[in-house]
């Protein structure tokens, strides 16, 4: 059966800060999307749908990547 994420790369990212995923997966385009998210979270920046669709491909490949 396939592995999860949390199980493969033995972390618990709902636990982890984005400045400790950036230590722990040295990907530019995890780094990216990291600090777009922390923008919304933090500094309640909004994104325009173009952004938001680049965003969900950028999510998909990062994945990709990681399986």
């Amino acid at each position: 059966s396939e592995m999860c994420i949390r199980d493969r790369y033995y972390i618990i990212s709902f636990e982890m800060t984005s400045s400790e995923l950036r230590q722990f997966f040295d990907d530019k385009d995890l780094i990216a999307l990291l600090e777009k998210v922390d923008s919304v979270k933090f500094a309640n920046k909004e994104y325009s749908n173009t952004e938001k669709k680049y965003d969900l491909e950028l999510a998909k490949k990062i994945v990709r990547k990681l399986l």
